[in-house]
């Protein structure tokens, strides 16, 4: 249960209410991942609800206008930790911000107008072993290249006899926007729905780098979406700067662009909700990832009684070659309002070059060992919200 602490305080003659709100939830699980030759098997988090604590609050300005603010930061229930770096911080959702009759103004770092389409099409939500973010978010690839040019946003000079990071993975090249889902930084706006329409729009200032590529991590987002009664379509579209990462002789660069554009939608038939979506990403001006990212979904959840049936089915390409597929089905068991049980499996392919794995290294998972595996996944566990 949310714990709401509400005060009124007297100011020039006029009575402001505050209320502040602590809320988040927890899911533990027990995960096995197969990855080619690595495993994982033991406690995971977040198969069906990612684990978080919070704290949320408005004020009354008058008017019709609030002024709000919401911290949000991931822990890990499996070791008692707060998120990966193992301390509690407000990396998830962390924002300031006014609103009133226009919508919504919020400064900070927070989700991107794009990955709310995945809301739509995803019945996993992105969460556990059947995300369709296994395949639609990041590839890594020595099909493409196999020199470590990564994708990045975070960029500074360079010089001599520095460190340099290898390839994250099985000397393959991780390619992908590391702003997909949220930004840093950043400026958000979000409109009141008008009859059923409504837009959100973001700007991030980047990384605030100091080296030579000062632009690196820049970027926007937009989403367009429609929403009446069984029917929601959504479109995104998200463009950021980035380029290369340094090496000892040569600092990272900006002069490249991670673009976005995803358009997804579904329809509640009450007995069941069917949904797809279509995710476009391409890389400007880098000689080796030349074609166009074309990522596919199709996903259906059905209730019956307390109970919630789910399957997906997620493609990518790259121009016309595939890179893989992943099929996923879920069931999960609500206890009550705020508590319930869940299994998931997910299976996914890789095609010869790449190597994409179930949950990667993070909330129990295995990292690929070869290129052209297979990585399968199952989870059983519970979640509960506060």
């Amino acid at each position: 249960m949310a714990v709401a602490l509400a005060a009124i305080a007297a100011t020039a003659g006029a009575f402001a209410q505050s209320t502040v709100t602590l809320f988040g939830g927890l899911d533990v699980n027990y995960r096995s991942v197969h990855s080619g030759d690595n495993r994982f098997s033991g406690i995971g988090t977040d198969g069906a609800y990612s684990s978080r604590i919070g704290l949320r609050g408005t004020e009354e300005l008058g008017g019709g206008l609030k002024a709000n603010f919401h911290l949000e930061g991931a822990v890990a229930p499996d070791a008692g930790l707060g998120a990966s770096s193992g301390g509690l911080n407000f990396q998830r959702r962390s924002v300031l911000g006014v609103e009133g009759g226009f919508g919504s103004v919020v400064i900070g770092r927070d989700y991107t107008p794009l990955f709310g389409v995945s809301g739509v099409v995803d019945p996993f939500s992105t969460n556990g072993v059947g995300s369709s973010y296994n395949l639609l978010n990041n590839i890594i690839s020595t099909a493409v290249t196999a020199a470590p040019t990564t994708f990045r946003t975070v960029q500074s000079a360079v010089t001599s006899g520095a460190s340099v990071s290898a390839a994250p993975t099985f000397a393959g090249t991780t390619w992908g926007d590391p702003s997909a889902i949220r930004m840093s930084n950043a400026i958000g706006y979000t409109s009141p729905v008008m009859s059923g329409f409504s837009v959100a729009a973001m700007y991030s200032f980047g990384n605030e780098n100091t080296g030579s590529a000062r632009a690196a991590g820049t970027g926007a987002s937009a989403r367009l979406t429609y929403a009446q009664g069984p029917l929601a379509i959504s479109f995104g579209s998200q463009a950021v700067k980035g380029g290369e990462i340094g090496t000892t002789s040569l600092a990272g660069t900006d002069r490249q662009k991670w673009i976005t554009n995803f358009l997804g939608g579904s329809y509640d038939f009450g007995i069941l909700k069917l949904s797809a979506g279509y995710k476009i990403d391409m890389l400007t001006s880098d000689a080796a990832l030349t074609d166009r990212l074309k990522g596919t979904i199709v996903g259906v959840s059905a209730p019956v009684g307390p109970v919630v049936l789910r399957a997906s089915y997620v493609e990518r390409r790259l121009g016309d070659d595939k890179i893989g597929n992943q099929a996923a089905v879920g069931v999960s068991y609500d206890l009550s309002k705020r508590t319930a049980v869940y299994a998931n499996y997910a299976d996914l392919d890789n095609e010869a070059g790449y190597g994409m794995s179930i949950n990667g290294t993070s909330n129990g998972g295995a990292v690929m060992s070869t290129a052209g595996g297979r990585s399968r996944g199952l989870e059983m566990g519970v979640r509960h919200i506060f």
